[in-house]
């Protein structure tokens, strides 16, 4: 019974040092460490046919969030487009419109503050739609409509 009992009190022991361990992360207490969380968009990967995007999210209260947008020259993305730096309020939300250029965008979020730095980063292809795409579409329909018919459908 004794043995029964010193096994229990050791696995409670492990079990909680562990629970504690996750917790607080590797960096010691989690309250201390700066972080951000994008909502929108939501996905790290997205494609879009709106010229603008919102980006919004929670950081923490009096921080600096920097926004970048970096167009792809090549295969890496390194043309600077866009950059901001926003001091967060008393809630620590954030929302801003961001203008995107054709092809592949990527937009960093960096929030810095008196515990550190944490960046995140999203991915937007963005599709630009012009009148020659929509008139192209249109004919093409057109053209699907009038070999239904000829068919008899």
């Amino acid at each position: 019974m004794k043995k029964l009992t010193v096994v229990i009190v050791l696995l409670l022991t492990l079990m909680s040092t562990g629970i504690n361990s996750f917790a607080t992360g590797a960096g010691g207490n989690a309250s201390n460490s700066t972080s951000i969380s994008i909502t929108a968009p939501k996905d790290e990967v997205t494609v879009t046919t709106n010229e603008k995007i919102l980006l919004a999210g929670l950081g923490s209260p009096n921080d600096t969030l920097k926004i970048q947008l970096f167009t792809k020259n090549g295969n890496d993305y390194t043309t600077l487009r866009y950059e901001l730096n926003i001091l967060l309020e008393s809630i620590g939300n954030f929302n801003r419109e961001i203008q995107l250029y054709p092809g592949d965008n990527k937009i960093v979020a960096t929030l810095t503050g008196k515990n550190g730095e944490a960046k995140e980063v999203r991915f937007v292809r963005y599709n630009r739609i012009t009148n020659t795409d929509i008139n192209n579409l249109i004919k093409s329909m057109s053209l699907g409509n009038t070999i239904n018919n000829m068919n008899g459908q």
